[in-house]
Formats: structure tokens, sequence, C-alpha cells
């Protein structure tokens, strides 16, 4: 583990993102400093390494989880970019669909993520033929 560990920076955004760092307090609405910490290990991760899918994908859940979709959305449009396989794609989709309802996030926003330009999905592989 360490400041140049992908993995671990990605793990610690995910951590800042746990109800327990997102709670309110008297003093704030969100807790600012859980939230920049949780972005700032994000996007190491991904400063780390640029082609990093997950890394993206934890920015985007970790994002969702803090209400902040439109930043959300951003990461998550990167990873489908870097994704180079379908079942990817699918995966992601997938996970953040999931974040989305747990969190209870307006049907409205829940389309737009379900619904990501096509040019960023990777077309399946065809089946070879006989």
């Amino acid at each position: 583990l360490g400041k140049k560990n992908k993995l671990s920076n990605a793990n610690l955004c995910l951590l800042y993102a746990t109800p327990y760092f997102r709670k309110k307090s008297e003093e704030s609405e969100i807790p600012e400093k859980y939230f920049i910490k949780c972005r700032s290990h994000g996007e190491k991760a991904i400063e780390i390494d640029p082609g990093y899918i997950n890394g993206y994908r934890d920015l985007t859940v970790s994002m969702i989880r803090y209400g902040k979709l439109n930043e959300a959305y951003k990461y998550y449009l990167k990873a489908l970019e870097k994704a180079v396989e379908p079942d990817k794609d699918l995966e992601i989709i997938r996970d953040v669909i999931k974040v989305l309802v747990q969190m209870s996030v307006s049907e409205d926003e829940q389309k737009r993520f379900r619904n990501p330009p096509k040019k960023l999905l990777v077309p399946p592989k065809p089946t070879p033929t006989e």
C-alpha cells in the first residue's frame, strides 16, 4: 500500500464515499473534507494509471453517493470510453445503475446514465460463421 498504488487510492476513494463519511453534521450539510479526500484519492488512482477503467468507475460511484451527478457522469463517460470489451461496458453500466437506484436518484438522471452515447459502447464481437 502506498501513495503510488492505484488500488489503494481507488479503495480510499470508495471508502470516503461510504455513509459514515457522508453523514451530515451540525457543522455542514456535506462533510466537505471527506468529499475532497474521496475525489483526490480517486483522481490519484487514474493519474497513476490513466487506463485504469475501474478507477473511473469508482469515481463515478463515489460522486453519485455524494450527489455530484454531473461530475459522476463525466467520469462515467470516461470509463465507457476506456473500456475495450463489451462485457466491461455492461459491468460499468450495471454497477452505476445499481448505485443510482440505491441513492434514490431521479428517473431522469437514471435515464441519462442508462443511455450513454452509443459511440462510447464497444460493439459486440462478431461470432465466427461456419
